[in-house]
């Protein structure tokens, strides 16, 4: 909650994120008094205005600057390791296209380990690894090191995923060989997930299932020294996602992403994904 409240400080467009996450800290509040009922309406109004007054709000951006339109494919492997009934080892690795699978334009591998204070909570700390493409040549590099605060919970039989994230982000430029250039930026993510609702494949086997998912996630650049705009991107999400059994699903997400592009003549692009994700589960303590 100090994170977002010096953001609001500093960035008074934040007010609609901390809101949302003031509504959803008062579970703690209504699941001892009456009105937990009422609690959880206003908390499901504010979580409707994060998924969808982003999307809106490219309409407007729109209306009033250029943008240029691309088409994007990515696939992605995420691994859970279960190694106590407290810490989780999480990693991911994945592969981004553009054009059909014609041209590569990213890769990313990425680790952490996060820790349980609540059982619905866990704080996490990790690293990523990323190159991004040029006609084809990897240009520039990323090293960026993150940590995030994880909160799981119910709005009556809707499950709700929501994740803070600081990043702190390493580049380095690659021209002929060469290492040119070293910058350092700072970027806040907030995500949230919604599970709509599921269908049942089997009465005995609860995990089978498929789950339709919506959520939102926004980029903001903070820091003083940080040359680029507060905006950077945002990412709407719908998410079918078939669970295999309770280790493993994979999911088929169309993901909206507005950005604001540096160093072209189009002030923004909006970008249609087709995200292709994996998901596994291990273990250890069973």
């Amino acid at each position: 909650m100090f994170v977002l409240i010096v953001a609001i400080i500093k960035r008074r467009h934040l007010y609609l994120f901390f809101v949302t996450c003031f509504y959803t800290t008062k579970d703690y509040f209504f699941r001892y008094t009456n009105a937990k009922c009422i609690g959880q309406k206003i908390t499901f109004v504010a979580y409707i205005g994060v998924v969808f007054l982003p999307f809106f709000n490219q309409s407007l951006i729109a209306q009033k600057k250029e943008i240029e339109y691309d088409h994007q494919q990515w696939i992605q492997y995420h691994q859970d390791i279960q190694l106590t009934k407290k810490w989780l080892w999480s990693s991911d690795i994945g592969y981004r296209w553009r054009d059909g699978f014609g041209q590569p334009t990213k890769y990313v591998i990425r680790t952490g380990f996060g820790y349980y204070i609540y059982p619905k909570v866990r704080l996490s700390g990790g690293i990523a690894y990323l190159g991004k493409y040029t006609s084809g040549v990897v240009q520039e590099t990323e090293l960026r090191p993150h940590q995030q605060i994880t909160y799981k919970h119910l709005i009556g039989n809707i499950k709700v995923n929501q994740r803070i994230r600081i990043e702190q982000r390493f580049f380095t430029s690659l021209i002929d060989d060469m290492m040119n250039e070293n910058k350092v930026h700072f970027r806040f993510r907030y995500f949230v997930m919604l599970d709509v609702f599921s269908i049942q494949f089997s009465k005995s086997h609860f995990f089978e299932k498929l789950s339709f998912l919506v959520g939102d996630e926004v980029f903001v650049n903070i820091g003083k020294e940080d040359n680029y705009t507060m905006f950077d991107q945002n990412r709407f999400m719908i998410s079918p996602t078939l669970y295999i059994d309770r280790n493993f699903s994979v999911s088929v997400t169309w993901n909206s992403q507005f950005a604001h592009v540096q160093l072209s003549k189009y002030n923004n692009r909006h970008t249609n994904v087709i995200w292709v994700q994996v998901k596994y589960k291990v273990n250890l303590i069973n």
